[in-house]
């Protein structure tokens, strides 16, 4: 029998793998409470930070509808939050035991639409909505929301293609954006999804999605059109049937957009209920929702024909075949947002699909973007049963066989999977790289196949390193590989600076002509941003004509320009809600006078300057890291203490200037001496390029030389004591490009001696 000091274990509630649920009694006063105990005697650095964070979620989220917490318990190994006990069951488990009619069961849906509006107002989401996470005493009608465990405090979501490791929730009730297979952020609307499932089988007494496997409830998610409840139970009003169909929609903004407004429509079928059963009252579900939060829509405007291109390619390689798919345009133009609108079709064809970013900071290191790309494909797969990994390290011996090393040499990662690989006799140069792409081809295989098409977005790709895009050509040539769609996104105005590049791209289309295709993503033209202008502030398209005029001939059709527009005109009270209309308006005047540069770079480094010290120093350095940068080397970089670093980051974070790589971000307020960042991998990037270009464009030269150093000695000291050799082409891109402050002849022979090391290893690595 599990023992917690001052407390009496009275009986066992549930279980899981991560936790168990008891009953009990506080000794000190004799109350009753709940135990949610950490099921392991040795939990990780992560499974108590969990706990912590779920508790602090408790704290700040403290109101009538929400369970309250009392106390953290951590002695002895024993981890566990103690908590109220209200004497209820979770609804999911009382309703197989009360029979509700249908009024009843609108009573209840107010209630928990009740407690949603509560956490909602402490800037939570929870993430895990269903019928479990709500303890219903139906002898009191008293409803609370329970299991924080994943809950975030808002802030936007990063694109959805880093987050595809792991699913957090139930995937029953998961939201189509929290999938992590369309690129769409997190944000209130996700547990409004959540509800509105958990409404259906409340009313229907079943899903409106099944599936026989993970992908196919996902797909279900994010493209299935679901039965209406009142076709499934004809005594199931309509306007509730409506109501629970609006919750579902499967966009973000075609859904309730607030649970205070979901909950007056709800009041208002209660309160008419007769009336609108008699189709006395006419009901529009919506009527009362009104969203006075600034949201940009994250849908494509104008976009239309190259979805279709894009979509089309997917197909052709879904049946055989390797295509090279080139979409280039300006930068901020959306080549990115439109490459991943591909994946409600990967989905539904149960493929992969990777991403990797070539660094404009790092051209000299080979293979980064593409090696990025299978690290995370293997992440997926890290996460999955011991039967799915034995499986896949099956396959992959036996298909890499004696060559596996060259593989491992730029995916160490491949690694944990397959086990230590002995290393290869050395070859001369073209010998060494036709082993090292033959078996590349071969490791891609295991991949992609019939029935589970692979596709490979390498962006940037005007700052790849030559050896990737003689991989990729060799790709082409060999028509060794089936099933692959790789997807190459470049900036036009950039290639010029890439001469391999456009070498390989013209000498491509010329001799294959099949497997190469391009889009050329143009500016918006008006009717795109007039359209995108009118959703963003709910407002007809000929009502926002004067506005989006203003914004078109500023921005020149550009999205990311248009976007960060949008957001200053608002920051600058240009565009104002007015809850007596429950509506937004701009002000003609006000958006004539703002402060509107004619440049991106302008406009996001005025952003950048309104930032607190702190803050823009830390963007600074992190700028010069790269791309994507990890919370433990700033932590060192910056020489900060974990509480200050974490203030600052949340600023950055909030405002939208670094998004999270992993949903570890949620847990950076539990740092501290005794979770350290080194435990807890924590990974961000920059929103988008142009915002690094923007920060790292306001170091002045000389400062950016002594940024480098900073990390490349920080990098340097952990070489010292891993020796891990993955490290090698990071820290000598930092020391080099800093090396005239290298003094020290000592240093400056290290230096030496590192460059030989990774010249070494890029040989290694046929590049």
């Amino acid at each position: 029998m599990i023992q917690l000091n001052g407390y009496k274990i009275k009986e066992q509630i549930s279980k899981c793998n991560s936790s168990i649920v008891f009953r009990g009694i506080r000794e000190s006063d004799n109350s009753p409470v709940v135990i949610k105990l950490l099921n392991n005697d040795y939990p990780s650095i992560k499974e108590i930070a969990d706990y912590i964070h779920e508790y602090r979620i408790m704290g700040i989220a403290c109101c009538d509808c929400i369970i309250k917490p009392y106390e953290f318990y951590k002695r002895n190994n024993k981890v566990a939050i103690i908590m109220e006990d209200i004497g209820g069951e979770s609804i999911a488990k009382s309703l197989q035991f009360v029979n509700l009619n249908i009024e009843e069961k609108l009573i209840l849906a107010i209630k928990m639409a009740n407690a949603l509006i509560q956490l909602h107002k402490h800037g939570i989401i929870h993430k895990d909505i269903n019928p479990t996470n709500f303890i219903w005493n139906h002898k009191t009608n008293q409803i609370k929301m329970i299991d924080f465990g994943i809950s975030a405090e808002v802030i936007r979501g990063a694109l959805q293609f880093v987050n595809q490791n792991v699913l957090e929730g139930t995937l029953a009730y998961m939201s189509p954006e929290q999938t992590g297979r369309i690129n769409r952020p997190i944000d209130y609307r996700a547990d409004l999804y959540s509800l509105g499932i958990t409404f259906y089988e409340l009313f229907t007494g079943r899903l409106p999605f099944y599936g026989a496997d993970e992908s196919e409830l996902i797909y279900s998610h994010i493209a299935k059109k679901p039965v209406p409840p009142v076709e499934i139970n004809p005594e199931i009003p309509a306007f509730i049937s409506d109501i629970i169909i609006k919750l579902i929609s499967k966009t973000t903004e075609e859904r309730y957009q607030t649970a205070i407004g979901l909950k007056k429509d709800l009041e208002f079928c209660q309160s008419n209920f007769d009336c609108l059963i008699n189709n006395n009252s006419v009901f529009s579900p919506g009527q009362f929702d009104v969203n006075d939060r600034f949201e940009i829509p994250r849908k494509l405007y104008g976009r239309e024909a190259e979805i279709d291109k894009l979509i089309k390619c997917f197909e052709e390689v879904s049946e055989g075949g390797l295509k090279f798919l080139l979409v280039n345009g300006q930068s901020g133009v959306g080549k990115s947002s439109l490459i991943h609108e591909i994946n409600k079709e990967i989905t539904a064809k149960k493929g992969f699909f990777i991403f990797g970013k070539c660094d404009q900071l790092n051209q000299n290191i080979p293979y980064s973007g593409i090696s990025r790309a299978f690290k995370e494909l293997l992440k997926q797969f890290l996460s999955k049963s011991q039967k799915c990994l034995n499986a896949l390290r099956k396959d992959l011996l036996n298909a890499l066989g004696a060559s596996a090393r060259v593989v491992v040499d730029i995916i160490p990662e491949l690694e944990q999977i397959i086990g230590g690989q002995t290393d290869l006799p050395e070859l001369n140069p073209p010998e060494a790289q036709n082993r090292f792409k033959i078996t590349f081809c071969k490791f891609i295989k295991v991949f992609a196949k019939q029935g589970q098409p692979l596709v490979i977005f390498l962006d940037d790709l005007q700052w790849s390193d030559s050896s990737t895009l003689d991989l990729i050509d060799y790709f082409i040539e060999s028509g060794g590989l089936n099933y692959v769609l790789i997807i190459g996104a470049y900036r036009d105005n950039d290639i010029q600076g890439n001469l391999p590049l456009s070498g390989m791209v013209e000498r491509l289309k010329n001799d294959f002509e099949t497997k190469i295709q391009q889009i050329f993503l143009k500016p918006l033209e008006f009717s795109a941003i007039n359209n995108l202008v009118a959703d963003t502030l709910l407002i007809s398209p000929g009502e926002s004509e004067s506005l989006a005029k203003i914004l078109y001939k500023k921005t020149n059709g550009n999205p990311f320009f248009l976007c960060q527009m949008l957001n200053s005109l608002y920051l600058q009270n240009a565009i104002i809600f007015v809850p007596d209309k429950g509506q937004w308006i701009f002000k003609q005047e006000a958006v004539e006078a703002a402060e509107i540069s004619d440049n991106v770079i302008d406009l996001l480094i005025k952003g950048f300057e309104r930032l607190p010290a702190g803050t823009k120093a830390l963007l600074k350095l992190a700028s010069a890291i790269g791309t994507q940068f990890d919370f433990s080397l700033l932590l060192l970089a910056s020489r900060l203490s974990i509480e200050a670093l974490v203030k600052d980051l949340w600023v950055a974070l909030d405002k939208e200037f670094i998004l999270p790589l992993d949903s570890n971000y949620r847990l950076i307020k539990e740092l501290n001496s005794d979770i350290g960042p080194s435990e807890l991998e924590m990974r961000f990037c920059f929103a988008h390029d142009r915002i690094r270009q923007a920060v790292y464009s306001s170091i002045p030269e000389n400062e950016k030389k002594e940024i480098h150093l900073n990390i490349g000695c920080e990098l340097l000291k952990a070489f010292r004591e891993t020796k891990k050799p993955d490290m090698i082409f990071d820290l000598t891109g930092h020391l080099n490009s800093c090396r005239e402050l290298i003094n020290g002849k000592s240093d400056r022979e290290e230096l030496a001696d590192l460059n030989i090391m990774a010249g070494k290893k890029a040989v290694k690595s046929t590049a």
